[in-house]
């Protein structure tokens, strides 16, 4: 295995490891929301229900996206490099991009916050 291959591998690999840990904060999120729907406020379970599914398309979507965009533009920007490896920074860099995404969505949550005396 020659030294690009070696350094996709790895790069897909730590990839994995940032991915698996929003998978979890989504499912965490999906869980809690599951168990403490209202028997009354049917707009604020749908909601709920709509917030997750965006954020399972962001969590579900942006690393592929990431890989798949690299895999087709990266050889083009960077043609020293092997396509394997630019797809592999895609998906890492994908993977990254959901923790940009996380930190907006607490911005905005730190936003809507408000104390009811």
């Amino acid at each position: 295995m020659d030294t690009a291959r070696k350094g996709a591998v790895g790069l897909v690999v730590v990839a994995l490891i940032i991915w698996a840990a929003f998978i979890v904060w989504w499912a965490t999120d999906a869980y809690s929301a599951a168990h403490h729907l209202s028997a009354t406020d049917w707009q604020g379970n749908h909601r709920a229900k709509v917030r997750l599914l965006h954020k399972a398309f962001v969590v579900g979507g942006l690393p592929p996206l990431g890989a798949a965009l690299a895999w087709v533009f990266g050889p083009l920007v960077a043609r020293s490099k092997p396509v394997p490896l630019c797809t592999a920074v895609g998906f890492l860099t994908g993977a990254l991009g959901l923790g940009v995404a996380a930190v907006v969505e607490f911005a905005i949550a730190l936003s809507r916050f408000e104390f009811v005396f």
